[in-house]
C-alpha cells in the first residue's frame, strides 16, 4: 500500500507517541509500585507504632493495671483476662488491625487474647509466639519490634509492643498487625485506578498528539504537494506559477528557492523570444557560473549576430556582383551596337565594290590602267572588311568573357544565398529550442 507523506508522519507520530506512552506507563506502574509498597510500609509502620500505643490505651482502659498472677493475666480488678475478647475486637473495629495479648509463659509466649481465626473459625488462643520469631529477642529485650510475620499462614506487618507491670518486669506482648493480603488489595486499588487515571490521561494526550501531528503533517504536506505542482508545471513549461507560502524553515528555503528557478526560467524564455523576434541586442545575464541555460542563450546570439555579419557581406557581394553583371550587360550591349555599326559599313562596302566591279566589266574597254586602279580599291575594301571582321570578333570574345564573369558572380551570390537561407534555418530552430 502506497502511503503519502501526510499518513505517514500521522502514522510515524501515532506509533511514537503509543511507544512513549506505553513505556511511561509501564515505567510509572513500576514506578508507582515500589512507591505504594515503600509509602504503605512507611505509613503502615507509622500507623502500628501508633495503634500500638492505642492499643496499650484500650488495655488499661479495659482492665486497668494488668499484672501476671498465678500463671495468669489478671486486670486491676483481679479478675482473669481469658475469654474477655471485647478489647481486642474493639481494637480491630476502631483501628482495623488485628490485635492478640501474649502472656508470658516461662520462655515463651502464650496467646490469650485474640481476633485472628484459624480455618475453622475459632479464635487462635493458646498457642505460643515461639523463639524462632524474629519479634522475640527484641520483646525479650524489652523493645518495639515492627516487621513482617507470618501467622497461621498469612504475612502481617506486625508491632509487639512489651507488656509491662507496674514493676517494670516484662509479663506478656501487645500485638497488633495489617495483613499483607489487605496491603496488597490497598495497592492494587490504588494501582488500578492509578491505571485508569493514566489512561484517561493517555487517551488525552493520544488525542492532543494526533491533531498536533494531524497540524504538523499538514504542514509540511501541504506546501510540498504545492511545491511538487509547481514544479510539474514548470516541466510542462507553465513559467506563471509561483508559491505565495512564507516560512522561515527549510520548506519556506524550498518555496523561496522554486519562485527564484521560475524567475529564472521566465527571464530566459523572454531573452528567447525576443531573440526569435529578430532582438538580437539583448543582453545575456548570467545567473550564475553554473548557468548553462544563460550560457546556451549568450552562445546562440554571439553566433546569430555572426551569421547576420556573413549574411550582410554576402548580401553586400551580391550587391557587387550584380553591378558587375550591370556594366558587363552594358558593355556587350554597346559592342553589339558597334558590331552592327561595323556590319552595316561592311555591308556598304561590299555594295560599293559590287558597283565598281559592274563599272569595271562595262568600262573594261577603258584601259588597263584604270582597271589596275578599280583593284586596288577593291583589295583597300577587304583588307578593311577583314579588319572590321576581327574587331567584332573581338567584341564578342570580350562579351563571352563578361558573360562568364557575371556567371561566375552570379554562382558565388547564389552560394551566399544558400548559406544566408540555412543560417535563418539555425535560427528559427535555436528559437524553437
Amino acid at each position: 500500500m502506497k502511503l503519502n507523506l501526510f499518513k505517514k508522519i500521522l502514522l510515524i507520530a501515532l506509533a511514537l507517541l503509543v511507544s512513549a506512552s506505553v513505556a511511561v506507563s509501564v515505567t510509572m506502574y513500576v514506578a508507582a509500585s515500589h512507591l505504594a509498597r515503600d509509602l504503605v510500609d512507611e505509613v503502615g509502620t507509622a500507623k502500628l507504632e501508633g495503634d500500638v500505643r492505642s492499643a496499650l490505651l484500650y488495655l488499661q482502659r479495659h482492665f486497668g493495671h494488668v499484672r501476671l498472677q498465678d500463671g495468669r493475666l489478671v486486670g486491676q480488678d483481679g479478675q482473669a483476662l481469658d475469654g474477655r475478647y471485647d478489647v481486642v475486637d474493639e481494637m480491630q473495629r476502631d483501628l482495623g488491625v488485628v490485635a492478640t495479648i501474649f502472656m508470658r509463659e516461662g520462655n515463651d509466649f502464650t496467646r490469650v487474647l485474640t481476633n485472628i481465626r484459624t480455618a475453622d473459625g475459632k479464635r487462635a488462643v493458646g498457642t505460643r509466639l515461639g523463639q524462632q520469631s524474629a519479634a522475640y529477642e527484641p520483646v525479650r529485650q524489652k523493645k518495639l519490634y515492627i516487621g513482617p510475620a507470618v501467622i497461621l499462614g498469612d504475612t502481617y506487618l506486625t508491632a509487639y509492643d512489651p507488656l509491662l507491670d507496674a514493676s517494670g518486669e516484662l509479663i506478656g506482648i501487645v500485638f497488633i498487625g495489617i495483613s499483607q493480603a489487605q496491603t496488597d488489595a490497598t495497592i492494587a486499588g490504588g494501582l488500578q485506578r492509578m491505571n485508569q487515571a493514566v489512561l484517561v490521561v493517555f487517551v488525552m494526550l493520544a488525542f492532543g498528539g494526533l491533531s498536533a501531528a494531524w497540524y504538523f503533517a499538514r504542514g509540511i504536506s501541504r506546501p510540498i504537494l504545492s511545491a511538487a505542482g509547481m514544479v510539474n508545471a514548470l516541466a510542462l513549461g507553465d513559467l506563471r506559477q509561483r508559491l505565495t507560502l512564507k516560512r522561515g524553515d527549510e520548506i519556506g528555503e524550498l518555496v523561496q528557492k522554486l519562485n527564484l528557478l521560475a524567475d529564472s526560467q521566465k527571464k530566459h524564455s523572454d531573452l528567447a523570444q525576443q531573440i526569435a523576434q529578430g532582438n538580437l541586442d539583448v543582453q545575456v545575464t548570467l545567473s550564475s557560473d553554473q548557468d548553462e541555460l544563460g550560457k546556451a542563450l549568450q552562445t546562440m546570439t554571439r553566433q546569430l549576430n555572426e551569421v547576420i555579419s556573413q549574411i550582410q557581406v554576402a548580401g553586400e557581394q551580391i550587391a557587387t556582383g550584380s553591378g558587375q553583371v550591370a556594366d558587363a550587360s552594358q558593355s556587350l550591349s554597346q559592342g553589339a551596337t558597334e558590331q552592327a555599326s561595323s556590319l552595316e559599313e561592311i555591308s556598304a562596302s561590299v555594295n560599293q565594290m559590287a558597283g565598281q566591279v559592274a563599272d569595271a566589266s562595262q568600262s573594261l574597254s577603258q584601259g588597263a590602267t584604270e582597271q589596275a586602279s578599280s583593284l586596288e580599291e577593291i583589295s583597300a575594301s577587304v583588307n578593311q572588311m577583314a579588319s572590321q571582321t576581327n574587331q567584332s570578333a573581338e567584341n564578342a570574345g570580350q562579351a563571352n568573357r563578361l558573360s562568364a564573369e557575371a556567371k561566375q558572380s552570379a554562382e558565388q551570390g547564389r552560394g551566399r544565398m544558400q548559406a544566408m537561407v540555412q543560417a535563418m534555418g539555425e535560427i528559427s530552430a535555436s528559437s524553437n529550442d
